[in-house]
């Protein structure tokens, strides 16, 4: 797998990982989120109900319903305000709960505010509540609107991994191409490779140097082979010619002659192999090009002729 594609998948399934963890509490933290915005609206309905009282008294409400305590609600039933008085002495305290109100013969889900409060000498016990349907409709938004967030965030951060993964290992990808582009030690493309990475540019610079070596111990290697091969050629040839002048002498016994005549085939043979090692140098040099038409039968049987009197 590429490095490119390992990158991507890591960064897929890391964001797949991220929204099931999401999905298993988000449910919890809206639930609290929606309760905490519910509990914040109660909070400024108290506020608002105690400044009413403050400037009007409770006297107010009270006579307008004819009886010690008030209690009005919206016509959705979502939303109620409850005042009664209490006996004796009480202290000022929150309390928030989830409880059900009687409205019109009617039980409802509420989330209350109760709150104690002193008016000209008299403790009030006020309550403000707000219907736990509609809290359940902001749970149920807030959800939506998250998860919607969510996925439109994912969808940039993958998009963005993906563009700023490929821009990051571009100089990967041409380090490889330079690679794979070189047939040959000299054919290699020894331009730097641009790049803000230290760790690319130094394994770009590493390559650059190790092709360089290897460029140099094949030229060190052909022109060893070379020398040697000239100075091989030089004593088989005396030795060679040398022996032919001894066979020229009609005085030698025939078993001289044919070791001499063995001697000669070595020798012979010695020099074909010398010659195929010059041939290889000049190839490695491209100093050799051979467009010849090369007959299978032929090179068959010019290899048996060379080692057959080996294998008898």
């Amino acid at each position: 797998m590429k490095l490119y594609t390992k990158f991507t998948l890591y960064s897929t399934l890391s964001k797949i990982l991220i929204v099931v963890v999401f999905l298993v509490f988000i449910p919890s933290v809206i639930q609290r989120l929606a309760l905490s915005h519910t509990d914040l609206q109660l909070l400024s309905m108290k506020n608002k109900t105690l400044d009413i009282v403050n400037r009007l008294g409770v006297k107010e409400f009270i006579e307008e319903e004819h009886d010690s305590i008030f209690a009005s609600y919206n016509i959705l039933k979502e939303e109620f305000i409850y005042i009664e008085p209490l006996q004796g002495e009480h202290t000022n305290a929150e309390v928030f709960e989830n409880a059900q109100r009687i409205i019109e013969n009617e039980t409802v889900d509420f989330r209350v505010l109760m709150y104690t409060f002193k008016s000209n000498g008299q403790y009030y016990l006020l309550e403000v509540g707000k219907s736990l349907s509609r809290i359940e409709l902001l749970q149920d938004y807030f959800r939506k609107l998250t998860f919607f967030v969510l996925i439109i965030v994912i969808l940039i951060t993958i998009g963005a991994d993906v563009m700023f993964t490929r821009y990051l290992l571009r100089p990967m990808q041409l380090i490889r191409d330079k690679l794979k582009r070189t047939n040959h030690p000299e054919s290699f493309d020894f331009t730097t490779t641009e790049t803000t990475t230290v760790d690319f540019r130094h394994l770009d610079e590493s390559i650059n140097e190790m092709m360089h070596k290897i460029n140099a111990a094949f030229g060190h290697e052909r022109q060893f082979i070379a020398n040697v091969s000239h100075e091989l050629l030089t004593p088989i040839s005396i030795m060679k010619n040398k022996l032919e002048n001894s066979l020229a002498d009609e005085k030698i016994p025939d078993d001289v002659a044919m070791r001499i005549i063995e001697i000669t085939n070595t020798l012979n043979r010695l020099i074909k192999i010398v010659n195929a090692l010059l041939l290889i140098s000049r190839i490695d040099n491209r100093q050799f090009l051979r467009e010849d038409d090369l007959q299978l039968k032929d090179l068959v049987n010019e290899v048996v002729a060379e080692i057959e009197d080996r294998a008898i």
